[in-house]
């Protein structure tokens, strides 16, 4: 017994040390931002072999004609960035060091780059690369510095030693380009003017890449190393380990590879290498990718093959999908970018660049490729700009069809503007550090200086709490629908004076199916009342004795989602490329709707004008809008309405009720953030792809002090203590939507998704969470937001500009900063 005793001792002593160890280090995970990479290790200088362009007060930009690389040396810093590796193609090297003399051979033979072939050699040096479609209907690419069926020109623009023109012209297939490259004192940019693409294969055009290597980092070499032998003397393998003969082999076998998994012998049996490739200097940083509130894709290798990062700006085009309808399912959307942006940082505050699109960004696509061991050595981020899609055609019932490209009259015209723009050092010069944070006050400020943001005034001393209500959905009935009402007007009003009885006063309210019809079927065009809810006449009361609490009160509604039973589709409903109405599937089949379409732009348009000549008579202050701040697909009614025509569209809408109220929007893309004033549900979490490494607030950070920014929902599954701790690191408020009755209610409406919505279980956590908050943010209102610093992983430092530190500890260990010691999974003030 006394040895079990004892056995029973170690084993808990054992497992306390352990508990012990694994909680006094905290490991981050990709939900998390961790600490500034290691310094980049450089030699200025300026380069060689390349033509001068241009010099300014902080470049000086140089061209390398034979392989279209654009270098800019920043003078801030010494930084030389170069829009492509500028190396040479393998095959020339090798040709040239088989053919040199002995003597010559160490001269000649230079290391080539392993697992770079000729294409995607030229892809690498290459200011711009197009894919097109082949005959097959099968996406290929060619680069503006490969060795054949191209020739590219750079000219300077006469009279303007900033402009110069890279005339390409692609023979197979048959197109030309004019690249517009300014050189400015922030950086470059680039400009594609549709009506200079030509060329009898243009309509063969399936994207545009520009600048795809800038800032990559990562590669392999190969170096000189005399060939091997066979048993005959004679060379089986070049210097560099690859076959002779390559063109006197038949059949096809498999690859052979060593106990590494490198190929040692090709699929004919000729020996691939003799010498290992050597890892190049890996530059340490990340690419900042627009991902929800932000994500960074650190320079690591991932030793296994994994999907790049594909971020499609103001989210998928379900009208240019392959099939006319798309399915959603029961899991967690992808979060796509709301802005065209994307950076990439070296080293520590050291050297960056930002590069965002003005013109083209609703076809742009964000591309992070990462070094996976298996197709490249590099991690490389660069944008796409689509120009044609291929889809399904069906002719029939039946279903049956044939897969095509867009005709021509389909096709998008669109330009491409796109600006880098490059930062140095650690901020102290111009408040922009060479790091995310820079990033994103850089990508602030040509937004306000665009007028697209606006720094807004507060004399706020308490933050401000979000509350929407779900006042009714319509559920089937044996003959047609009923409303399922779970939150009356009154309901409302006494939640929300209970709520004020609690000391919170600050606060705006959302009103999410107030009208006949509920959520789902309430008309796009008018206000319906339903007594269950309340007259007319209760919410003209409710809302003026609201108004007068200093409580602010709007109608929510969704102007863009429809279904056949809230209006007609026949000249309502956008319709894919097919001609068929562009639809989605809802992964619940039980739901009184199952199937839902979207409206026309200026149907949308002319609703909302409709809707806010009922809203006249309330006495409210703000309009929350839904569907045209984030859903965007191009409309094939009667011909091609493009994004670019349907944003405008959108635009002249938002800017009529932005006269009249302030608006309030979910998760809104940033071409209506001119007109916001509440940006809801503000995405604090990424997507989580594998080969993201950090979660940062970048979309945060560009939005703070412009507009009010709110974290999701806390009850639904945001209310924890990190969750909490996540809310003041990022500068988000909170928000609840609450009915009051159970939500189990709703279960056979299409708003079952909201499953935990009861007041009177939440009016405890609501009290808790915005105090905890509050006590936090109420004392940076008004402040700029200077610095974002991991000191340790785990322990943020955000700075502001009224002198104000706000400390968030989010491991379970204490943490001692500047004397002040912040406790386990909690924040400290300190001015």
């Amino acid at each position: 017994m006394r040895k079990i005793k004892l056995l029973l001792g170690f084993a808990i002593g054992f497992i306390l040390i352990i508990t012990l160890c694994v909680y006094a280090q905290y490991i981050p995970t990709n939900k998390d931002t961790r600490k500034a990479p290691e310094p980049v290790e450089y030699i200025i200088q300026r380069p060689e072999d390349f033509q001068l362009l241009k010099e300014t007060e902080h470049f000086a930009f140089y061209f390398k004609d034979e392989r279209d690389v654009l270098a800019i040396f920043d003078k801030r810093n010494g930084y030389l960035w170069k829009t492509g590796l500028d190396v040479p193609f393998a095959q020339e090297v090798r040709n040239a060091c088989r053919e040199a003399p002995l003597e010559e051979k160490m001269k000649v033979c230079v290391p080539i780059e392993d697992r770079l072939s000729t294409p995607f050699t030229a892809l690498a040096n290459s200011l711009l690369t197009i894919e097109y479609y082949d005959t097959a209907l099968t996406i290929k690419r060619i680069s503006s510095a490969s060795d054949s069926n191209v020739q590219s020109t750079l000219y300077q623009v006469i009279g303007d030693d900033s402009h110069y023109i890279l005339d390409i012209n692609f023979f197979s297939p048959l197109i030309n380009i004019k690249l517009h490259i300014y050189l400015t004192d922030k950086g470059v940019s680039y400009e594609v003017r549709y009506d200079e693409i030509t060329g009898k294969d243009r309509n063969r055009l399936a994207a545009i890449l520009l600048s795809p290597f800038l800032g990559a980092s990562g590669g392999k070499q190969i170096f000189y190393n005399p060939g091997l032998l066979d048993e005959n003397g004679e060379y089986i393998t070049d210097e560099y380990g690859f076959p002779i003969d390559e063109g006197g082999y038949s059949g096809n076998g498999d690859y052979v590879r060593d106990e590494n998994g490198n190929i040692v012998f090709d699929e004919f049996g000729r020996p691939i290498k003799n010498t290992e490739p050597v890892p190049k200097y890996r530059v340490p940083g990340y690419v900042l990718v627009p991902d929800g509130p932000g994500a960074l894709i650190r320079f690591v290798d991932f030793n296994t093959e994994l999907t790049s990062y594909t971020g499609k700006v103001y989210g998928n085009d379900n009208s240019l999908n392959m099939m006319y309808y798309s399915s959603q399912r029961g899991f967690v959307a992808y979060k796509e970018p709301v802005m065209p942006v994307f950076g990439i940082a070296h080293g520590h505050n050291q050297a960056a660049f930002v590069a965002y699109a003005t013109k083209g960004d609703e076809h742009m696509e964000i591309i992070v490729t990462p070094d996976e061991g298996m197709r490249t050595h590099y991690t490389w981020a660069y944008p796409r700009f689509v120009y044609n899609y291929k889809y399904f055609q069906i002719y029939n019932r039946a279903g049956a069809g044939y897969e095509k490209l867009l005709d021509p009259e389909q096709m998008s015209p669109f330009d491409i503007n796109i600006h880098y723009e490059f930062l140095a050092n650690d901020g102290s010069e111009d408040g922009k550090p060479a790091s995310y944070i820079g990033m994103a006050k850089a990508y602030r400020e040509f937004l306000i200086e665009q007028g697209i943001l606006t720094p807004m005034q507060t004399n706020a001393h308490r933050i401000p709490l979000r509350l929407d209500f779900v006042m009714s959905d319509a559920k089937r009935n044996i003959v047609g629908f009923d409303d399922v009402v779970v939150t009356t007007i009154n309901d409302v009003e006494d939640i929300i004076h209970d709520i004020m009885d609690m000391g919170i006063r600050n606060i705006n309210v959302g009103l999410m199916g107030f009208q006949k019809g509920g959520i789902t079927l309430g008309r796009p065009d008018r206000i319906r009342y339903n007594r269950e809810i309340g007259s007319k006449k209760e919410f003209v009361q409710v809302i003026e004795r609201l108004k007068h609490d200093g409580i602010d009160v709007s109608l929510v509604q969704d102007f863009v989602t429809i279904n056949e039973h809230r209006v007609s589709l026949l000249g309502n409903a956008t319709r894919h490329a097919t001609n068929w109405y562009t639809r989605t599937f809802l992964y619940d089949p039980e739901a009184p709707v199952n199937t839902v379409y979207y409206a026309r732009a200026k149907k949308s348009k002319a609703w909302l004008n409709d809707f806010m000549k009922d809203m006249d008579d309330l006495p409210v202050s703000s309009f929350t809008i839904d569907g045209m701040q984030r859903i965007l697909f191009t409309d094939y009614t009667g011909g091609l309405t493009t994004r670019r025509s349907i944003i405008t569209t959108y635009q002249e809408a938002f800017e009529k009720a932005a006269s009249k109220y302030m608006i309030n929007a979910k998760n809104p893309n940033m071409y209506s953030w001119r007109y916001i004033d509440r940006y809801l549900e503000a995405p604090v979490f990424s997507t989580q792809y594998i080969i993201s490494t950090d979660t940062v607030p970048f979309l945060q950070m560009v939005l703070h002090g412009t507009m009010e920014v709110y974290a999701p929902y806390s009850n639904f599954s945001f209310y924890t203590d990190q969750d909490i701790l996540r809310m003041i690191d990022y500068n988000v408020y909170p928000s609840f939507v609450l009915t009051k009755e159970p939500a189990y209610l709703l279960m056979a409406t299409n708003s079952s998704n909201y499953y935990s919505t009861e007041y009177t279980l939440y009016k405890n956590l609501i009290a808790t969470i915005y105090e905890r908050v509050d006590r936090a943010l109420g004392q940076v209102m008004g402040s700029d937001w200077i610095n974002r610093t991991v000191v340790e992983n785990g322990v943020i430092v955000n700075t502001y500009s009224n002198g104000v530190e706000i400390v968030i500890n989010y491991t379970d260990e204490p943490f001692t900063y500047k004397g002040i010691t912040i406790g386990p999974v909690s924040y400290e003030v300190i001015r």
